[in-house]
């Protein structure tokens, strides 16, 4: 695909989600301060299957907003259980925001109290504790990529499905990453691979 289809294609997937947040407030947050780069990009221009558009954003204002957003949206849509993340600013750590959920760090839609266990009691054990996080989550992202499809309407699209200390995914192929935000430049620094440092910006709709 070439540079204008791609940058068609991103405006296109952009708007699209932008017109399914209700509030005004985190819309506009959205609008014009997202940047869509990783392996969606790459795998645009080599014509290949896109697995997730990655989302990140230019200031923490906006993480902040969006994490909120979407966390009051997972809570409401899974009333029958106990387990209720919330967001924090970790002032510690670069000033950062996480989301945490009990002190598993994961949540999910298949997730249940019944088959929550604590980190606290396996971190003696590195190799089971993995096990189980690798176990836990496992479903959840197996119902997700389920709800991928482009046959989802416009409801069934961008709701909550899966929550980590990291980012939010979104049922229709979105993925929101909260651990990092800035410009580009400085998000591209915790990054491994020089051919996912392509980017889109929703402010003037660019592709680089």
């Amino acid at each position: 695909m070439n540079e204008k289809n791609i940058r068609i294609k991103l405006h296109k997937i952009h708007k699209d989600f932008v017109n399914s947040i209700t509030d005004e407030h985190v819309k506009n947050l959205i609008n014009n301060n997202s940047i869509i780069t990783g392996g969606a990009i790459t795998s645009l221009l080599l014509k290949e299957k896109v697995n997730d558009i990655d989302y990140y954003f230019t200031d923490k204002e906006t993480v902040l907003a969006v994490a909120n957003y979407f966390v009051k949206k997972f809570i409401d849509n899974k009333k029958d259980i106990n387990i209720i993340p919330t967001v924090y600013e970790d002032e510690i750590d670069n000033n950062r925001v996480r989301i945490k959920i009990k002190s598993s760090g994961i949540a999910g839609i298949n997730t249940n109290d019944k088959e929550y266990q604590y980190y606290e009691a396996l971190e003696d054990n590195n190799k089971e504790s993995e096990e189980y996080t690798q176990d836990s989550v496992r479903k959840e992202l197996e119902e997700a990529d389920k709800i991928k499809q482009d046959s989802l309407n416009q409801e069934q699209k961008y709701q909550p499905v899966y929550l980590t200390d990291n980012a939010i995914t979104l049922s229709g192929g979105i993925q929101i990453v909260i651990r990092f935000y800035g410009e580009p430049k400085k998000i591209h620094e915790n990054f491994d691979f020089i051919h996912c440092t392509n980017y889109w910006t929703s402010e003037h709709g660019n592709l680089y």
